[in-house]
């Protein structure tokens, strides 16, 4: 007797976890007040960033230690371009800068520079995956040069302060504006979510087809992928890309909405914490990236506010448990789970 898909078995259960997450996100403005709204807005942008991550890791088998680099890019340049359109910014002008610098006078245009916020960490990203992902480097190698680069990078962004506001980073960016309207902060929470959900369509699109097929192929074997015929190089890099253009994305969203950026969201900080959340949620399982970054950054708040400091000791916990206790995640293990039904076992028992 052929067995049932799992993948279709689990069908249920993943969309009554989407539907349960999108109302929740829906209805949370309802419950709460401006300053919680705002608040949760900032985490959704992690959220998306948190998908990046998972594409690359969770379904190609990628670890970055660097997926915070076209965050923090993408936020920077979103900062700038917000700053660079009004006028000479603070920080700017306190190093004698009395025009726009050549190179910040495309970003005067916010059209332009929202493009360009994504467009050049794809074309950075695209130029490292052609050097690291080309197959004589792999696993913890690819992991340890990609943290190297988050690193260099937030050195570089600590080092330019005329045109980077250095360890101070660059403040006042306002939220986004619609036909000359700026949002307000509950209108503003609900474009995060429109663009989340949007960007979480396109995952599941993506993963749902052969290209998210024969990537998870290469994370189980590359080289037998590779034997059957298929250039592994390029399906690397192209997730590498399209990570990188979701990561982004999420931090123009993030820099937009928290109204500043620092060199902190390039470090090496951000992109183990995206991990984190990844592995907790359910690496594989994009609903387990959204689940496992709400989940975190809400205890992180609730817990900084009753124990102070020492709530990074509770999560470490939290994270222990939850690796040794259920390795897959919750999500996936939720995904995963059997029924135990006692006459069913007996049958599939007697059917051998």
């Amino acid at each position: 007797m052929k067995k049932p898909n799992p993948r279709l078995k689990n069908i249920p259960r993943r969309a009554a976890m989407n539907v349960l997450l999108l109302t929740f996100i829906l209805l949370y403005p309802l419950t709460a007040g401006l300053y919680r709204i705002d608040i949760m807005a900032k985490v959704i942008p992690l959220m998306v960033f948190a998908l990046s991550v998972d594409l690359l890791w969770g379904y190609t088998g990628i670890m970055s230690l660097g997926q915070a680099v076209p965050f923090g890019i993408g936020a920077y340049i979103a900062a700038i371009s917000n700053n660079v359109s009004v006028g000479i910014p603070s920080y700017m002008r306190t190093y004698g800068i009395t025009e726009v610098p050549a190179v910040f006078r495309p970003l005067t245009n916010p059209y332009l520079g929202m493009a360009l916020a994504i467009l050049i960490p794809c074309l950075l990203s695209f130029v490292i995956g052609r050097l690291l992902l080309t197959g004589k480097v792999r696993g913890v190698f690819v992991s340890l040069i990609t943290m190297a680069l988050s690193n260099v990078l937030m050195l570089a962004v600590n080092n330019a302060q005329r045109f980077t506001g250095g360890s101070n980073g660059v403040n006042n960016v306002s939220r986004p504006s619609l036909f000359g309207h700026v949002l307000s902060i509950t209108e503003n929470y609900y474009f995060v979510a429109l663009i989340a959900a949007l960007a979480f369509a396109v995952c599941a699109a993506l993963t749902s087809t052969k290209l998210g097929k024969v990537l998870g192929a290469i994370k189980v074997n590359e080289n037998r992928v590779a034997f059957i015929g298929y250039n592994v190089t390029s399906y690397k890099v192209f997730i590498y890309v399209f990570s990188s253009a979701l990561a982004a994305m999420a931090g123009i969203l993030y820099a937009r909405t928290c109204g500043m950026v620092s060199p902190s969201l390039t470090g090496l900080s951000l992109s183990i914490s995206a991990i984190i959340w990844v592995a907790v949620g359910g690496r594989g399982h994009l609903t387990g990236a959204l689940f496992g970054c709400l989940l975190l950054n809400g205890l992180e708040r609730i817990m900084a506010g009753i124990i102070g400091d020492a709530w990074e000791l509770v999560i470490g916990v939290i994270l222990l448990l939850i690796v040794f206790c259920v390795p897959d995640g919750l999500v996936g293990t939720l995904l995963t789970a059997r029924p135990k039904v006692k006459g069913l076992q007996k049958k599939e028992a007697a059917n051998g």
